[in-house]
């Protein structure tokens, strides 16, 4: 069973655009078309580590709230 995926606006854009300029790029050869691509992939990737930097953020600040919120009380996170 394939896993299927909704893509965002902002993603069909994207690729609208890297596609559009990919092809005007090979009009100027395959060094030019193999470089846009690069840096096409780098914009998608810089994008997505974005979000997973947000995300370890989150991650290591809920930690170190829970952490300093119940450091000397005796009770826990979940009121146990």
């Amino acid at each position: 069973m394939p896993l299927e995926v909704e893509s965002s606006r902002l993603n069909e854009w994207l690729d609208a655009m890297a596609s559009r300029f990919l092809a005007a790029s090979y009009r100027r050869g395959r060094f030019a078309a193999g470089l846009h691509a690069f840096f096409v992939f780098g914009i998608k990737q810089a994008w997505v580590c974005l979000f997973g930097g947000l995300m370890i953020a989150l991650l290591l600040g809920t930690y170190l709230w829970f952490k300093l919120r119940y450091r000397h009380s005796g009770e826990s996170p979940a009121g146990i």
